[in-house]
């Protein structure tokens, strides 16, 4: 069932119950037990009955008719309870239960009677009831009005229900056709008026609006990342290529020729495995192991490899500070390091130095390299910037180290201090 009828049968439901409710608790009350006539409307009996036994004085019985009004009627019955007039069958019984010398008022059918007051017509002594309304009982009996009562109320709820259905599901079923037309272009805009909204219709149309901007986004960064990786996919092939076109020219010179393959192939699978570490962090696909332990032992091994690398190029490699103790991935957090060392590493001097700086929350590496722009500060950790990378690098690593500690819950904050640039890995929140 679609919600336009779940909400018309939600409202029509409620309204015929109230409707019935109110109807039956009108059968129940409207009949009320007789009670002694309150002092105003003795009073009322009273004027009443002075003007019927001048009327009858004057006119008779004919006298009645010019007293008769929508809301006041008067009845007369003999004192043995015979009607007077025309026959009323609905107060006969009252007639047989009442005397004038202790008056009454009824409530039946909707009808307040009161009396009797004694009248007289050519010195007879009558009974005389008034009735606020014209009464209805000998043509219709109340159980059939009820009947209708309920009917005309239950399509009176019927039409509101169906208003009410339209006015709540109209904006639902504009948004549930705009999202659909979404799926196929994402610069449909939206139904008119439908963010202008307060409500809760409002708030969807601008959050889907605002979903539809980040996808257009994502999708253009995607299409920016693509032409990217193309590019530096092709730089390692065309150079790949000429050498293997040396190498055919050059048959007898192709050992010392090779090694140069070697290398451009080294560095194809380097950037793919950059490009598939990254795919897989933004995908949210790596499992991760995190541990609390083995740390001192690990951060050793992979000082010395970054420590030797670092006096071959004439540089000074420190290590400071409490040694990290997780909880992290060890595999992670070797690929993170490493990006910033070797880059570090790369971009520094000879004679210049570089500081990891640990702690219990992360690591910071710092070298003398000269720093960056600081209005480019932000842009370093978007994929392929080249901003802070060497001169030849994929520009992938800062990007991979940026989503490795978003995996972890922390982040990677760049700032320049002295004269260098400090790289700050926080992996815990």
């Amino acid at each position: 069932m679609s919600l336009f009828w779940r909400i018309f049968t939600g409202f029509w439901l409620a309204l015929v119950v109230v409707a019935a409710t109110v109807g039956m608790l009108t059968h129940v009350l409207r009949e009320i037990p007789s009670s002694d006539v309150d002092p105003a409307g003795a009073a009322v009996l009273g004027r009443v009955a002075q003007v019927v036994n001048a009327q009858l004085a004057r006119d008779g019985l004919a006298g009645l008719d010019s007293l008769e009004s929508r809301r006041l009627r008067p009845y007369l019955y003999s004192m043995d309870n015979q009607p007077v007039g025309p026959r009323r069958p609905f107060l006969d019984d009252i007639a047989e239960d009442s005397e004038p010398s202790a008056p009454r008022m009824w409530i039946d059918g909707g009808r307040v009677f009161l009396g009797p007051a004694l009248v007289f017509l050519d010195d007879q002594p009558l009974k005389m009831f008034l009735v606020t309304r014209q009464p209805r009982i000998a043509q219709e009996p109340p159980e059939q009005r009820l009947f209708w009562f309920v009917m005309i109320g239950a399509l009176v709820a019927a039409v509101l229900a169906y208003g009410l259905s339209r006015h709540l599901s109209r904006p639902i079923v504009a948004l549930t056709r705009w999202a659909g037309a979404l799926g196929r272009d994402l610069d449909t805009p939206a139904p008119r008026g439908t963010t202008e909204r307060g409500d809760e219709a409002g708030n969807l149309a601008r959050e889907l609006t605002a979903m539809a901007g980040r996808i257009r986004d994502q999708l253009e960064a995607q299409r920016a990342l693509t032409r990217m990786i193309s590019h530096e996919v092709r730089s390692p092939l065309t150079r790949l290529k000429l050498v293997l076109d040396l190498i055919e020219r050059a048959p007898d010179k192709a050992g010392d020729i090779l090694p140069r393959a070697h290398q451009q192939i080294s560095a194809l699978d380097a950037l793919l495995e950059q490009m598939l570490t990254l795919s897989r962090l933004d995908a949210d696909a790596w499992v991760l192991a995190p541990t609390s332990q083995g740390w001192a032992l690990r951060i050793g091994q992979w000082i010395d490899e970054w420590r030797e690398q670092a006096q071959a190029e004439g540089i000074e490699l420190s290590v400071q500070g409490p040694a990290f103790n997780g909880p992290a991935d060890p595999a992670l957090v070797r690929i993170g390091l490493d990006n910033l060392v070797r880059n570090a590493i790369q971009l520094s001097q000879p004679g210049q130095s570089i500081q990891i700086l640990q702690s219990a929350h992360g690591f910071d590496v710092r070298d003398q390299a000269g720093g960056m722009d600081p209005t480019l500060l932000g842009q370093a950790a978007e994929p392929f910037y080249q901003g802070v990378t060497p001169s030849g690098s994929s520009g992938l690593g800062l990007a991979i180290v940026h989503r490795i500690a978003r995996v972890h819950g922390g982040q990677l904050t760049l700032t320049n201090v002295g004269d260098g640039l400090s790289a700050n890995l926080r992996l815990t929140a």
